[in-house]
């Protein structure tokens, strides 16, 4: 995961990413977090967006 973010702010220097609403829902030893984050940039002069989703699950050992 750390690679998919160093390479898209290398590609695109003024990235900014900005986090909106996340769920956590926990069952018995599993816990899953979805939510979604939005990258912005500016280019040809205009601010473009680039919205994305994820999710995340844990296990407990």
């Amino acid at each position: 995961m750390r690679d998919y973010f160093v390479t898209a702010f290398k590609v695109l220097p003024n990235l900014k990413v900005t986090f909106g609403e996340q769920l956590i829902r926990v069952y018995a030893g599993t816990a899953v977090n979805t939510g979604y984050y939005t990258f912005s940039y500016i280019k040809d002069g205009e601010t473009k967006t680039l919205p994305a989703r994820y999710s995340f699950t844990f296990l407990k050992e």
